[in-house]
């Protein structure tokens, strides 16, 4: 009823409007992927937000999403500018790309909420990314060579083998890379409890093995939960709290209304 109503709002507003265009945007829950799947059959476009895991874009790919968000850093970040997420989902997004695109998924990736500009060039390469204004224009008033600058990138790391670990640098040394390599049940900056095929922290699977969610609810539940040592499933309640994100700060906490 929702989306009649809407469609019928668009073409209102504007008869020759092309309805093919509209992309409703779902968190990535189970109920709210599962709902991606009932649009999807009714021929609705989604995207899937607030994605902090790779169970979480494996479903929604399953669910028939155009598009995953993945947010790179807690939505905390983007409020308290002298917070730092010690846990940026650099290799998520790196994974879920690689992921899809071994597979012939047709589900791409726009990544969001990066807090600065070298975070963006270290994903130079993921299908899109959303960013503010100011960061473009730093962005766009860079003259540093595109060689240089794509080095920078993880996915072009990745490719080569050189890096898919993530920490607040996005990157991984070579101590990281022996901790990690083939062992996701440590705990090994977060990360290691979910799926054990390829897609946590460490050097990754040169092809990551297909999974599936879309009909196996308590199998995802349970995934998602003991994903990064449940900080996936607490990072998507905090961006999904309708009324307020509460940022502390020493020892006096900052009440912000979300829209």
């Amino acid at each position: 009823m929702f989306l009649a109503g809407f469609y019928r709002l668009c073409k209102y507003l504007d008869p020759g409007f092309d309805l093919s265009r509209l992309i409703i945007k779902v968190p990535a829950t189970w109920e709210g992927l599962q709902a991606c799947r009932k649009l999807k059959s009714l021929g609705v476009k989604t995207l899937a937000t607030t994605i902090f895991s790779m169970e979480q874009a494996i479903l929604a790919a399953e669910a028939g999403c155009i598009y995953i968000s993945p947010f790179l850093n807690e939505l905390k970040a983007g409020f308290d500018p002298s917070y730092h997420d010690p846990d940026p989902i650099f290799d998520i997004i790196v994974n879920a790309q690689r992921y899809y695109e071994q597979h012939s998924i047709t589900t791409r990736v726009k990544a969001c909420a990066a807090v600065n500009v070298e975070q963006i060039l270290k994903l130079a390469g993921v299908h899109a990314f959303t960013a503010p204004g100011d960061q473009l224009r730093e962005l766009a008033s860079m003259e540093e060579p595109a060689a240089k600058m794509t080095q920078r990138s993880l996915f072009q790391k990745d490719l080569s083998g050189e890096t898919a670990h993530s920490n607040t640098n996005g990157l991984m040394d070579e101590n990281t890379f022996e901790q990690t390599n083939g062992n996701t049940n440590g705990n090994t900056n977060g990360h290691t409890d979910g799926p054990t095929n390829g897609y946590t922290n460490g050097a990754p699977d040169k092809t990551l093995e297909k999974m599936s969610f879309i009909d196996d609810e308590s199998a995802f539940r349970l995934a998602f939960a003991r994903a990064d040592e449940g900080k996936a499933q607490l990072k998507t309640a905090q961006v999904r709290n309708p009324t307020l994100v509460f940022v502390l700060s020493s020892s006096v906490s900052h009440k912000h209304t979300l829209n």
